[in-house]
């Protein structure tokens, strides 16, 4: 497996009159993140994602407290 590269990733997710949480509305999420070896045995990938819905009442997100979220995640894979 080639380890020893870098780049960015990104992708983005929707569901129509989807039902989460109690909630039916849209729900949309982005997702973009960076690869980056650190050598050859370890790479960081740190990533941010932001989700949001169009419901008019209520939430499925953030305890009832919003319509968006933001969530940031890094992980970091050592491969031998």
């Amino acid at each position: 497996m080639r380890t020893d590269y870098n780049g960015f990733t990104g992708g983005v997710r929707t569901d129509y009159n989807g039902f989460t949480g109690g909630v039916r509305t849209d729900y949309n999420g982005f997702t973009g993140g960076v690869r980056y070896a650190i050598n050859r045995y370890m790479v960081l990938r740190p990533e941010l994602r932001h989700d949001w819905q169009n419901a008019a009442h209520g939430s499925a997100s953030n305890s009832n407290r919003g319509r968006t979220q933001v969530t940031g995640t890094t992980d970091l894979p050592v491969y031998f």
